[in-house]
């Protein structure tokens, strides 16, 4: 993953409420996985098995988030064990196509959450992150960033 992609996530964390973090989490497991096919045709078979080693965290922690007071937790479980046993397999075998099933179900799952988070309107989990505005402000190919100070008052402060 490149810095720019890592910067663009890491916005996008700061400004999101519960629902979105998770859609946030499952790109970041897509993204990992597209590197991994990536460098899996590219016969770069170190970055391959890099970007599978950084997906399966990716997916522990879906699995930790999970609250299993609600039903529909143990079916998520089930269905993440299965990724990261995928996983496992296409690092072990060094076969992407391992995947294939288990990225559909990702996938699904992500376009599932993004849905939901349309109705979610609870507030970001973070309140005092510095609010970054972009738009094309100088010129017609660049892009400028203005960042609002919060007084140097940033992150989970109560």
């Amino acid at each position: 993953m490149k810095s720019e992609e890592i910067k663009d996530f890491t916005m996008r964390i700061t400004q999101c409420n519960r629902t979105e973090l998770l859609v946030v989490v499952f790109d970041i497991f897509l993204k990992y996985i597209e590197d991994a096919k990536f460098a899996y045709e590219s016969e770069d078979y170190e970055v391959y098995k890099e970007n599978m080693s950084k997906a399966q965290p990716v997916v522990s922690e879906l699995i930790s988030a999970l609250d299993f007071r609600y039903e529909i937790a143990a079916k998520l479980y089930v269905t993440y064990k299965y990724v990261l046993r995928r996983i496992s397999k296409a690092i072990v075998k060094n076969d992407i196509l391992e995947l294939k099933d288990s990225v559909e179900k990702m996938e699904s799952l992500r376009n599932d959450f993004f849905e939901i988070s349309k109705t979610d309107d609870s507030k970001p989990l973070m309140q005092n992150y510095q609010k970054v505005y972009a738009g094309l402000t100088y010129g017609k190919e660049s892009l400028n960033e203005t960042v609002n100070d919060t007084g140097g008052k940033r992150g989970f402060l109560i």
